[in-house]
């Protein structure tokens, strides 16, 4: 807080390609987390840190923080009141949780981001789970990584062999882990299954 106030503020961090995250414990107040701060710590969030990684992250933090809060009661201290900075304070609410259809149109890095926001395995994320629409079909994407290369258009797919590879708007996407219907799915599974090969559009 104040940057991160509301639901699921850890996935927002990595949809924001934030580069660190943190936990707050503040005052209870009639409005949502926007009492004064009584202890601050921010942390780095890794460059593959999965949305349950970063969330067990800020629950430890807030533990050490709850931790650090209780001791000082028990010595009879009063805990700090900072009021916070309302210009630097958004609140993620449930209607701002984004539709989990992957968008080819976006950076490489959005992508990346996007998707590992939403990967709480092996529990469920949440909020969104990622997927693309395949000939009617929902197949969902557990994992991509970023390529140095740069040669699709955005949706594209460049290559079809156990992963697959997509054009976004900036460098390549290899698509790593699929699924459809709870089941693992190759890239060649999604060319002999779709009638799909490459240079073909999703």
């Amino acid at each position: 807080l104040p940057e991160y106030a509301g639901l699921h503020t850890h996935q927002w961090a990595l949809l924001n390609n934030e580069n660190q995250f943190g936990a707050t414990l503040h005052w209870m107040s009639p409005k949502i987390d926007a009492g004064p701060i009584a202890y601050r710590e921010t942390f780095t969030i890794g460059e593959d840190d999965t949305g349950l990684q970063l969330f067990l992250k800020a629950i430890d933090t807030g533990t050490e923080l709850t931790l650090k809060a209780l001791k000082q009661i028990s010595t009879g201290d009063k805990l700090p009141r900072e009021s916070q900075d309302i210009s630097k304070r958004e609140v993620y609410k449930t209607k701002d949780i984004p539709d989990g259809e992957v968008d080819w149109d976006r950076s490489a890095q959005d992508i990346y981001n996007f998707v590992r926001a939403a990967d709480y395995r092996p529990f469920n994320s949440p909020t969104y789970e990622p997927y693309i629409i395949l000939d009617g079909q929902k197949v969902t994407i557990r994992a991509v990584q970023v390529l140095d290369q740069n040669e699709g258009e955005p949706g594209k797919i460049l290559r079809l062999n156990e992963t697959i590879v997509v054009g976004t708007n900036s460098r390549d996407v290899e698509v790593l882990e699929m699924e459809l219907n709870s089941e693992s799915l190759t890239g060649k599974e999604i060319e002999k299954n779709f009638n799909i090969s490459s240079g073909a559009e999703i």
